[in-house]
C-alpha cells in the first residue's frame, strides 16, 4: 500500500508523526514497511492489534517463513518487517514478546565492504566537484551522518553559524583555528543532543574553496546560510548520497556513501589504540552518548581550555590517520600518484604504466590521450581509427550502444563508426 494511503488511517498518521520527531527517514520507512507487509499478507496494521499474543506470534512465524522460502526475501529484509511491527505494537500499548519469532542469521551484503585507504579517499576527493568534496570531508573527517548535512526532507542541516571559528569577510573565508570546531545542533543530531566535532586543514580547505566560489558567484553568505543548499531549503539526505556515490563511481569505487563515516571511525579506532585520543572523546566527536555528551548537554558549555585540549588530541589523529594530504609529500609525487590511479582505472597495467617513465611529467592533454588510447584498444579499434567491421547480425546491438552505421560489405558484414564529438 502506498505511503500516502497508509497515512489516511488516523492511528497510522499519529504513529508516523510521533516517529518523525526522532527521524523523518525512520518514520517513513517504518510506515512503508507496514504497508508492504499488508500487501504481502493481506493483514493490515489494525488487524495486528486485534490478535492475541499467541495468535500474533504464530501468524508472524508462518508469514516470515513464507517470505524466506517462497518469496525468497532476504533475512535482513524480513528483520525490518519485524522491527516495524514491534514498534507499531509498542506504540499502541500492545505488549507482545516477539523474541520467539526467529529469523535466520542475517548476513549483510556490506559485511565484506572494505574501508577506503587514505590514498583511495584522496583519489575520490580529487575527482569530486567542490560541493561534493565538502560532503565527503565532513563525513570522513568530522564523522557526521549524511542527515546532519541535510535531513530527509531538506528542511534542516548545517549552516554557516555551526562553524564557530570561521570568518567571512571581503569575499574571503578564513578559519581562526584549525582543526576548526563544528557544532552539531540537537535538531540534526541522531540522539537529539547537540555535540561538537572538528574539521582538519584538508576539510577546511574544501569548505573554504566551495564557499568562496559561491561568494564569487554573487551570493551573500550570512550566519543562517546553508552549507549545502538544495532544491528545498537544504539538500536532502538522498541527494547528498547520490552526489557522493556519483563521485565514488567516477573514481572507480563501488562503496556506499556511508563508508566514509566508517573510514573516520576506523581511523579514530587506530588513534585510540595508539593512545592519541580517549574513548570518551572519540565517542563525543562521533555524536554518541557518553560522559562528555552528558556533560555538554547538561552544562550547555565546555570551557575553552577543554575544547582546545580536545582539539590538540584530534589534530594528532587527523595528521597521522585521517587526512589524505601529507606535508612532506612533494607536488611531483602527488601528480604521479593521481596519474597512476587514473591510468589504472582505464585498465592500464602497472607494467605498462612503469614503461611510461616519469608520471609526474605527464601533462593533462597527454594523460587524456593515453586514456583514450586504451579505450580505443578495448573497443577493438587500432591506429586511432574510429571505424570497425562487424558481422551484420551485430550491427543493431552496436547502434544501440551509440555507434553509427556506415555501409555493408557483401551483405554479411558492415562498417560502423564512432560518432563525431
Amino acid at each position: 500500500m502506498r505511503f500516502d494511503e497508509m497515512l489516511r488511517d488516523e492511528k497510522i498518521k499519529r504513529f508516523h508523526t510521533n516517529l518523525s520527531k526522532g527521524s523523518m527517514l525512520t518514520a517513513r520507512m517504518t510506515v512503508s514497511r507496514l504497508g508492504r507487509f499488508q500487501d504481502l499478507t493481506g493483514i493490515a496494521p489494525s488487524d495486528l492489534l486485534d490478535m492475541g499474543p499467541q495468535e500474533l506470534t504464530d501468524i508472524l512465524i508462518d508469514k516470515f517463513d513464507e517470505f524466506e522460502t517462497k518469496q525468497k526475501l532476504r533475512p535482513s529484509y524480513i528483520m525490518e518487517f519485524k522491527k516495524s511491527i514491534k514498534a507499531w505494537l509498542a506504540f499502541n500499548g500492545k505488549k507482545v514478546d516477539l523474541d520467539n519469532v526467529k529469523i535466520r542469521k542475517i548476513t549483510y551484503s556490506t559485511d565484506d565492504e572494505q574501508v577506503p585507504t587514505q590514498d583511495q579517499l584522496r583519489t575520490t576527493l580529487f575527482v569530486a566537484p567542490p560541493k561534493t568534496k565538502v560532503m565527503m570531508a565532513m563525513i570522513a573527517f568530522s564523522f557526521v551522518r549524511p542527515e546532519v548535512l541535510g535531513n530527509y526532507d531538506g528542511t534542516d542541516g548545517l549552516v554557516i553559524s555551526d562553524f564557530k571559528e570561521m570568518e567571512i569577510k571581503d569575499g574571503m573565508v578564513n578559519f581562526t583555528k584549525i582543526p576548526t570546531l563544528v557544532s552539531v545542533r540537537d535538531t540534526i543530531s541522531k540522539n537529539r543532543q547537540r555535540y561538537l566535532t572538528y574539521l582538519p586543514d584538508e576539510g577546511c580547505e574544501c569548505v573554504k574553496s566551495y564557499l568562496e566560489m559561491r561568494l564569487r558567484g554573487g551570493e551573500k553568505l550570512t550566519p543562517e546560510s546553508r552549507l549545502l543548499p538544495g532544491d528545498g531549503k537544504f539538500m536532502s539526505t538522498d541527494s547528498i548520497g547520490k552526489d557522493i556515490r556519483r563521485s565514488m563511481r567516477k573514481a572507480g569505487f563501488t562503496w556506499r556513501p556511508y563508508i566514509l563515516k566508517s573510514y573516520g571511525a576506523t581511523q579514530l579506532d587506530i588513534g585510540e589504540a595508539k593512545g592519541m585520543v580517549s574513548h570518551a572523546w572519540r565517542a563525543f566527536w562521533m555524536g554518541h552518548s557518553g560522559d562528555i555528551e552528558a556533560r555538554y548537554s547538561t552544562s550547555k558549555r565546555l570551557s575553552p581550555e577543554f575544547i582546545d585540549e580536545m582539539r590538540a588530541s584530534y589534530a594528532k589523529v587527523a595528521d597521522a590517520y585521517l587526512t589524505t594530504t601529507r606535508r612532506d609529500t612533494s607536488q611531483e609525487m602527488v601528480v604521479a600518484t593521481f596519474n597512476r590511479q587514473f591510468l589504472r582505472m582505464s585498465k592500464w597495467t602497472d607494467a605498462e604504466i612503469d614503461a611510461l617513465g616519469d608520471l609526474s611529467a605527464i601533462e593533462n592533454t597527454r594523460l587524456q590521450e593515453l586514456l583514450d588510447q586504451k579505450s580505443m584498444q578495448r573497443l577493438g579499434l587500432a591506429n586511432g581509427s574510429n571505424q570497425k567491421v562487424v558481422p551484420m547480425e551485430e550491427v543493431e546491438n552496436y547502434i544501440s550502444q551509440g555507434w553509427e552505421y556506415v555501409k555493408d560489405i557483401n551483405g554479411s558484414k558492415a562498417i560502423i563508426k564512432l560518432p563525431a564529438h
